[in-house]
């Protein structure tokens, strides 16, 4: 291992001029350093406010990192190791950072802010910052230990100050590069340093790069056809009340800070965004170079990628997707394979979501015919086929058609599965549903409150299903007449929607629009009609002037308006 001579410069000491140690204070963040110097001996016993580390404008390049990586990197040295085995030793003598001792070679103007746990590997960092440099070249990473001054005895307790050293870095830098691993259960959704990193970026509108490691990306890709739902559901779980630090002191500073300001659903509601804007960029990106080559790979991942697309309300790609799928697939495997059968649902899906439920109907049909066939009447995939077609049928009122489906699907699945398996949670509620709409409310109440029970137990409580049950119950105490239950299942469904999916997801304007009907029912006409017209406006953009969904939202404006004489 070389002793890192080469690195450092002749001279150590930094200057206003190179954004040195006499630069503006700034980011501070610090799963290591920042609170263990709170009680430095000069600390006066009552004072609150204390002098802010000093931090550099520079970072480093590409040429830094892969020298790093060939003569100091160990395969398994986390971040804390790096700044306590590498940085301090380097920098004890003037203590100054890292980037102000280094060759002038490896440092310039950093022109991205680096967002990462000290927890993660430097290999996995240091890749990070490769792959980026391979779409934006000539970058100069902020990276905390390099950039920062690890030598401080000050510290921070007031959070404004936090915010406002974070904030200048930030928006000086002028870009954000999130560090995501694992792929399926991204730490930096657990630390409360990366989420209040996020929420800065967001604040300031700064560009945001969300990347995985080399290895990660290459495993996420080749599991995403059979595993995505793994990281949509990770989503629902995000939930920053509970994010660690390394420190106490700098969580509650966060924690505080977070309160008074974007509270912690609304930095829920920016991370799953973030996650969300990552998810449908990584798979189409993906798609892309797949194009290339074509055949089974392209359409079977363009099969599933319709459903995901559909779950995170990208409508018009997962039809899109879903369409070349089945055109592919025909053509590769036939018109009866289980592959095209799959990807024929998935289409059918995709039409029924955007409210084209006759075009929709005649693939669902053919779908649970083939499975049928190919894989015999009690396979998982012919149930699901046959709920699929149950719930186009309760859509287009044919109570009757609907009946023999869903109980035919529950039936099934209740015989061969776990009662707390999601299919068979889901035909409980499909069964709810129709015992709803026949009006026998009192033998639905027992299902809708089984099924909530269910998922929250095999889900969470922020899962979009758990979130559905919950609306559902309280759709049927409502008609029974008990409001005052009923309204809190209301609102924790709206509330749980807009942090986990986003204030214009489609199953979040539906709830909007449910909580208006509500509104309206208990007499509490004037936010009725503010929650009716956000819905109505949300559908119009999200589903189309035409949809179903939208004209009932406008029909109930509509009586709104005329009742309360507007």
């Amino acid at each position: 291992m070389s002793t890192g001579a080469s690195l450092l410069s002749g001279c150590c000491g930094a200057t206003a001029s190179d954004g040195g140690q006499h630069a503006d204070p700034s980011a501070l963040r610090g799963d290591t350093h920042f609170s263990k110097n709170l009680n430095a001996a000069h600390l006066l016993e009552d004072e609150m406010e204390i002098e802010l580390q000093m931090s550099s404008r520079k970072g480093v390049n590409v040429a830094f990192l892969n020298h790093f990586l060939k003569h100091h990197a160990t395969e398994d040295m986390k971040t804390a190791q790096l700044k306590d085995e590498f940085v301090m030793p380097r920098t004890l003598e003037k203590r100054t950072l890292l980037v102000d001792v280094l060759d002038p070679k490896y440092t310039g103007k950093a022109t991205v802010f680096v967002s990462h746990a000290y927890s993660y590997k430097v290999v996995d960092c240091f890749g990070v910052m490769l792959r980026y440099e391979q779409a934006y070249p000539n970058t100069y990473f902020w990276f905390d230990p390099f950039s920062l001054n690890q030598h401080g005895e000050g510290g921070v307790v007031d959070t404004e100050d936090v915010e406002i050293a974070l904030s200048e870095q930030i928006k000086s830098i002028g870009a954000t590069l999130i560090v995501s691993s694992p792929w399926n259960g991204p730490i930096f959704l657990e630390r409360a340093w990366c989420l209040f990193e996020l929420l800065i970026s967001v604040n300031l509108n700064v560009p945001i790069t969300t990347l995985l490691p080399f290895a990660e990306h290459e495993a996420f890709l080749k599991s995403v056809a059979g595993n995505f739902r793994v990281v949509y559901e990770a989503l629902a779980k995000i939930d920053s009340r509970k994010s660690q630090a390394r420190e106490q002191r700098d969580l509650d500073a966060i924690n505080e800070k977070v309160s008074r300001t974007a509270t912690h659903a609304g930095l829920n509601k920016i991370a799953n965004t973030q996650m969300r804007k990552w998810l449908v960029t990584t798979a189409l990106d993906h798609e892309k170079n797949l194009f290339k080559t074509g055949g089974e790979a392209l359409w079977s991942f363009q099969s599933e990628l319709c459903v995901m697309l559909l779950d995170l309300g990208e409508l018009d790609e997962a039809e899109r997707v879903g369409r070349q799928s089945i055109k592919g697939l025909e053509n590769e495997f036939g018109e009866r394979h289980p592959s095209t059968l799959t990807s024929v649902g998935n289409l059918a899906r995709a039409l029924k979501a955007r409210g084209k439920l006759t075009e929709a109907e005649p693939l669902y049909q053919r779908a649970l015919l083939g499975f049928e066939d190919a894989l015999g009447s009690s396979h998982a995939d012919t149930l699901c086929a046959v709920n699929n077609l149950g719930e186009l049928f309760y859509a287009q009122g044919k109570m009757n058609e609907t009946e023999v489906l869903f109980q035919r699907a529950l039936e099934g699945r209740t015989t061969t599965l776990d009662p707390l398996h999601r299919d068979v949670l889901l035909s409980v509620t499909n069964m709810a549903l129709l015992l709803e709409a026949q009006g026998k409310l009192d033998k639905a109440e027992p299902l809708y409150r089984r099924a909530l029970l269910g998922r929250e137990q095999s889900l969470g409580a922020l899962h979009p299903g758990t979130l559905n049950a919950a609306e559902n119950l309280a759709r049927i105490l409502q008609a029974q007449g008990n409001l005052d239950a009923a309204e809190p299942l209301f609102r924790r469904s709206l509330s749980g929607k807009e942090e986990t999916l986003g204030p214009v997801h489609a199953n979040t304007l539906r709830s909007i629009h449910n909580v208006a009907l509500f509104l309206q029912a208990k007499g509490d006409v004037a936010e009725a009609k503010t929650l009716c017209r956000r819905a109505l406006a949300g559908f119009e953009k999200t589903l189309g002037p035409l949809h179903p969904q939208t004209l009932k939202a406008a029909s109930s404006l509509r009586s709104l308006l005329m009742h309360s004489k507007e």
